[in-house]
C-alpha cells in the first residue's frame, strides 16, 4: 500500500504533463480505466482548460466503454459533489470540452494518428495489457517528444509497471517497440485506500476487531502494513500468502 499524492499535486502533474507536451509537440498518452479514473481525468482537464491553466490541443477518448460510462455521469450530475456540483451550475458542459473528441468506431481510433501534435489520448487499459492504448504505445513510444501518463497502479508483469521501472524496448503485440518517450506517473489518481487511511479504518475499530488480515497490495507493503498495525494498534494482523489458510 503505498500513500496517494494530494489532489493539487496530482493535477499540478497533469497541468505540467499538458503543457510540456504542448511546448515538445509531442503525444501525451494517458492510459486509463474505463470506470471513475477517465472521468476524474476529463473532469480536471475541464476544470483546467475553463481556467485556461493549460494549452489548447484535441484530447481523444479512445474507448468506447469509457465513452458510454462517462454518458451515463453526465445523466445524472445531482449524483456529483457538491464542489463539482457547483462548478456544474457555472460550467454545465464538464465532460464536453471543446477540444475534446470521442473516438468509439475503430475507424476513428485510427484516425487519431493522422492529427499532428501536441494531442492527448486517453485510451484503456489503465495497465496496459490490452485494449487500444497498445496501438497508440506502439506508434507513440518511439516518439523522443512524447509523454507517457501513468495514472494508476501497474500490477507486476504488465507492460505498464515494465514501462515506469525505465523499460527501454517493450514488447507490444509481439514486437519489439524502443522507448524514448518519456515516461511519469501520478499516484493520485487511486480509487483505493492507501495506507494511511487503511491504517486509520483499523485503528478506528480497535475495540472490535480480534484480527486484521491485509489482502490489499504487493506482499512486501501488505506485510509492512500488517506489521504496523499489530506495533503500533496492537492487534494481531497477517498479510496472508497463496494457499495459506486460517481457521476463523
Amino acid at each position: 500500500m503505498r500513500t496517494h499524492e494530494a489532489p493539487a499535486e496530482r493535477t499540478l502533474k497533469l497541468e505540467r504533463a499538458m503543457e510540456d507536451a504542448a511546448a515538445r509537440r509531442g503525444t501525451l498518452l494517458i492510459p486509463a480505466f474505463a470506470t471513475e479514473r477517465t472521468q476524474d481525468i476529463l473532469f480536471l482537464l475541464n476544470e483546467m482548460a475553463h481556467q485556461k491553466r493549460i494549452p489548447e490541443m484535441p484530447i481523444f477518448v479512445d474507448s468506447p466503454l469509457a465513452i458510454r460510462i462517462t454518458e451515463v455521469y453526465e445523466r445524472y450530475p445531482a449524483e456529483y459533489k457538491e464542489e463539482i456540483r457547483a462548478l456544474f451550475r457555472v460550467h454545465p458542459n464538464l465532460f464536453r470540452m471543446r477540444e475534446l473528441r470521442f473516438t468509439p468506431s475503430v475507424e476513428e481510433s485510427k484516425d487519431i494518428h493522422g492529427v499532428p501534435p501536441p494531442k492527448v489520448i486517453i485510451a484503456g487499459s489503465g495497465m496496459m495489457a490490452g485494449g487500444r492504448i497498445l496501438y497508440h504505445a506502439k506508434r507513440y513510444l518511439p516518439d523522443q517528444n512524447s509523454i507517457l501518463l501513468i495514472t494508476g497502479y501497474q500490477a507486476s508483469g504488465s507492460l505498464g509497471r515494465h514501462l515506469i521501472e525505465g523499460a527501454k524496448i517493450a514488447r507490444i503485440m509481439g514486437e519489439e517497440v524502443a522507448v524514448r518517450a518519456e515516461v511519469r506517473k501520478i499516484n493520485g489518481f487511486s480509487a483505493h485506500a492507501d495506507h494511511p487511511q487503511l491504517f486509520s479504518f483499523a485503528e478506528a475499530q480497535r475495540g472490535t476487531l480480534k484480527k486484521v488480515f491485509v489482502v490489499q497490495g504487493e506482499e512486501d507493503q501488505a506485510q509492512g502494513l500488517a506489521q504496523e498495525i499489530a506495533d503500533r494498534i496492537g492487534i494481531a494482523a497477517a498479510a496472508p500468502i497463496r494457499g495459506e489458510s486460517f481457521e476463523l
